[in-house]
């Protein structure tokens, strides 16, 4: 994901046709694992630690408790990226009045390559 969205906001800054072409398709990659990594790592973890299937009452259908655990999981991520989402708006606006329109995103960049060097 770094990778791929670094490499879609540095092609950003290129004139060149298929450079651009080439941001987009990294662009498009990289929010594709956004969005997908994430919950696929949830549903994992809840299963490595027993939290799926078996966490059901007596009585009650074993998809009753998947469903409990994954829905409180995914409503608190969902919460957060949220309260995330906000944040980096008014950062992103505080940013643009004090220096330009395209360095959000170049600052973003930035922060969002640091853990392609520090592991």
């Amino acid at each position: 994901y770094c990778l791929s969205y670094t490499l879609s906001v540095l092609m950003k800054h290129c004139r060149h046709f298929y450079a651009l072409m080439f941001g987009r398709l990294c662009g498009g990659i990289a929010t594709s694992l956004l969005f997908s990594v994430f919950e696929s790592w949830l549903i994992g973890a809840h299963r490595e630690r027993g939290l799926l299937g078996n966490t059901a009452a007596k009585g009650e259908d074993s998809t009753k408790g998947e469903e409990k655990w994954l829905a409180k999981s995914l409503s608190v991520e969902m919460y957060g990226s949220s309260l995330v989402a906000i944040g980096s708006g008014i950062v992103a606006n505080i940013v643009v009045e004090n220096s330009g329109s395209m360095r959000p995103i170049d600052a973003f960049a930035t922060y969002d390559g640091k853990p392609l060097f520090f592991r």
